[in-house]
């Protein structure tokens, strides 16, 4: 009886300390870069290329609209499909295959709907003209499929710094024995 409850205030004590030691710090209030356009953990879907910005009340002015609408352009990679449609810093992108686009957010995903190699229809306004732009969508660099394996862990995803992982080699072992 004496050795049950000694494990159990042991275990209650690993626990709590376990549980402590893995409280996160405050968070900090820090401004984030705008959205790099898009990311997928399986990488099947499709790849504009762009750096885009939710258009808000606040930065309308910048893109020279005169309301707010649309997905802002910050900047396009070099040689993504983006470019090679002639996508340019600061168009707006309104409609993706005539379905309006207003965020950032919905951008990524009607992009990554699209399979790679297949043609979209953006609408983008550009010194306060609107244009349709046929770009064909590419495949995004860098990913590979989880049946290749698990993802690796990066330190920082656009420049944001993520916390550092725990070393589950340094946890303490429990063992139950069976008597």
């Amino acid at each position: 009886m004496i050795h049950k409850s000694f494990a159990f205030i042991l275990f209650v004590l690993i626990g709590a300390g376990v549980g402590y030691s893995q409280t996160p710090e405050p968070k900090q209030e820090r401004e984030l870069a705008p959205r790099l356009f898009s990311f997928s953990l399986d990488g099947a879907g499709g790849y504009l290329g762009v750096q885009a910005e939710d258009v808000s009340k606040d930065n309308f002015n910048k893109f020279g609209l005169r309301e707010v609408k649309g997905v802002g352009v910050e900047s396009v990679v070099d040689g993504s499909p983006a470019q090679v449609a002639g996508l340019q810093k600061s168009d707006v992108i309104l409609k993706v295959n005539g379905e309006d686009v207003t965020s950032t957010r919905k951008l990524t995903r009607l992009v990554s709907e699209i399979a790679p190699d297949h043609q979209a229809r953006l609408t983008v306004l550009r010194n306060g003209a609107e244009r349709e732009v046929i770009v064909t969508v590419g495949k995004r660099p860098g990913m590979s499929s989880l049946a290749s394996g698990p993802p690796q862990w990066s330190e920082s995803i656009d420049g944001i710094e993520l916390p550092n992982m725990p070393n589950l080699k340094n946890l303490p072992r429990i063992e139950r024995r069976l008597a």
